[in-house]
């Protein structure tokens, strides 16, 4: 059924060509039928006192000129490659090769052949000039012939037939690589192939509209719009950098071609429009469930406020289902502002709640762990400009805490007193002092990861890229850099290398004097080497 409607769809979008029909005088139809019934080729002389009957020949002059004009319109038939569809240009040239080569065909007819030769032998060589010179058939064959190799087989049928994003996508290459004969088709004019791939584009946007809208886009689950839209973006790169490569072609044929050749400044792609509409679809639901996740994370203590403002968001996006969002007209255009206005009109009253909310939490906080705690549970909705600017005063406040909290970890690393607690700690455990020393670090290290995460709850996603995130980020890697356990670790096994640890000649045991308390006696062992061991 699609390859029937496609059929007539361009049926429909063909430029007629005829196939006009060279008319034989009746005179010379008979004198060839003659001469094959005689086993032979007609000759001027079969045409007996006609061919000195001057009243006949001046008949067969004005019979050939009627040629020449009915040849005259096929070869001088023009469309307007600026208009239209890719299918129209192709059948365009498709015809035009169809109805040359039918009058082609008639010319070495033996009518044909005997009627130019009787003029010729006649002495009418002005008519017969005339009619190679006026008819152009022999310019047009060759022009024909030329845009031909770009033209004959052009697979446009592949993206008509698309009926999938994926299989868009394929044809559009399909479609760009054909093109690259354009290097052959020397008569094939460069401002001409613009106009085809502008052509294309609309047969792409046209296209791509009646794939998409199979299912309506804000009827599906967000899990089904992506999966529906998600091959749109690879389709636009894919022809942003076939396009591309096409320039590139037509540039370095416009300086083989000559002066006479130059494209159009600007390739005009209609489906631009279609990709700025499907971009901002996919941007806009992609918020949408951003905001229905958000809040029903933010919202769950408080099933009441949750259930509100759940109601509010999904009627907001009931607004939006009942218009057409592929429809590119004014009309189209002016019912999906309407909607989205609408829309938005209802976000910012959730908003509002929000925000309401969220200052009370914090207004109620009597501690900075309070307000980061708030903070933590909120952040995801700092996306929204609203909700971002309710907090401002308070991420300052915050963010000062956390510089506290960081200057201070700073002066416990170069004070060393915490240091001292912990390496105490790991002898009591029986832990090697470097083991005590990594341990230590470490505890540091989690500990500057919390800050992190408290910069994250202050300043939500992509903190990296505010400026006192930026700032915060290079003073604690910095700070992390000067805890790298793997240096500490380094330089004590360089010691432990470098030492001397154990002799197998030595005496296991050894006596120690205790001065006045007598002697000791030992074992003859190094404790740094049980420090190995453990």
């Amino acid at each position: 059924m699609a390859e029937l409607l496609m059929a007539v769809q361009q049926a429909q979008q063909n430029v007629d060509i005829p196939l006009i029909s060279l008319a034989v005088d009746p005179v010379i139809a008979a004198a060839v039928k003659k001469a094959l019934a005689e086993g032979r080729k007609a000759t001027p002389e079969d045409l007996g006192d006609k061919l000195h009957d001057t009243g006949y020949l001046i008949a067969m002059q004005n019979h050939v000129n009627r040629w020449i004009k009915d040849i005259q319109k096929v070869c001088r038939m023009q469309r307007d490659a600026s208009t239209g569809s890719a299918a129209e240009e192709v059948n365009f040239w498709v015809g035009m090769e169809r109805a040359i080569s039918h009058v082609e065909e008639q010319l070495k007819t033996p009518e044909a052949e005997l009627t130019l030769q009787v003029l010729k032998q006649t002495r009418k060589v002005f008519a017969t000039m005339t009619f190679e010179q006026d008819a152009g058939l022999k310019q047009a064959s060759d022009t024909v012939a030329s845009v031909n190799i770009l033209i004959r087989d052009f697979p446009v049928n592949d993206l008509l037939g698309a009926t999938s994003v994926e299989q868009l996508t394929q044809a559009v290459r399909t479609v760009f690589m054909h093109l690259r004969k354009l290097k052959n088709a020397t008569q094939y004019p460069l401002s001409r192939a613009y106009h085809l791939v502008e052509a294309l584009s609309r047969d792409l946007s046209q296209r791509l509209v009646t794939v998409l809208s199979q299912q309506h886009l804000l009827l599906l689950s967000y899990e089904e719009f992506e999966h529906a839209t998600g091959g749109c973006s690879e389709l636009f790169r894919t022809w942003d950098e076939e396009a591309r490569q096409f320039k590139e072609m037509v540039r370095d044929q416009a300086k083989k071609r000559g002066l006479s050749e130059r494209p159009p400044a600007k390739l005009v792609c209609e489906h631009l429009m279609v990709q700025e509409r499907i971009v901002e679809l996919r941007q806009f639901r992609r918020q949408h469930h951003r905001l229905k996740e958000v809040l029903s994370r933010v919202l769950a203590e408080d099933a009441g406020g949750d259930l509100t403002a759940q109601k509010e968001v999904a009627s907001a996006y009931e607004l939006l289902q009942s218009v057409d969002v592929l429809d590119l007209t004014r009309a189209g255009q002016e019912a999906w502002e309407a909607a989205r206005k609408a829309y938005d009109d209802r976000i910012d009253r959730v908003e509002s709640q929000l925000t309401a909310r969220l200052r009370d939490r914090l207004g109620a906080s009597t501690t900075s762990t309070e307000m980061f705690r708030v903070f933590s549970q909120f952040n995801a909705l700092f996306f929204r400009p609203r909700v971002r600017g309710a907090i401002q005063e308070y991420q300052t406040t915050l963010i000062q805490q956390v510089k506290s909290d960081l200057r201070k970890l700073q002066e416990a690393f170069l004070d060393g007193h915490q240091r001292i607690e912990t390496l105490t700690m790991a002898e009591i455990r029986d832990m090697p002092p470097i083991a005590g020393s990594i341990v230590w670090a470490k505890q540091l290290e989690r500990r500057l990861d919390g800050l992190l995460g408290r910069i994250e709850d202050v300043l939500g996603r992509g903190w990296e890229q505010h400026v006192e995130g930026q700032k915060l980020r290079q003073d604690i890697d910095a700070f992390k850099s000067r805890l790298n356990q793997n240096q500490l670790f380094e330089n004590w096994l360089k010691i432990v290398k470098d030492e001397k640890r154990l002799d197998a000649s030595d005496r296991v045991f050894v006596i120690r004097d205790l001065g006045g308390k007598g002697l000791e006696l030992d074992v003859n062992f190094d404790p740094g080497i049980l420090a190995l061991f453990k």
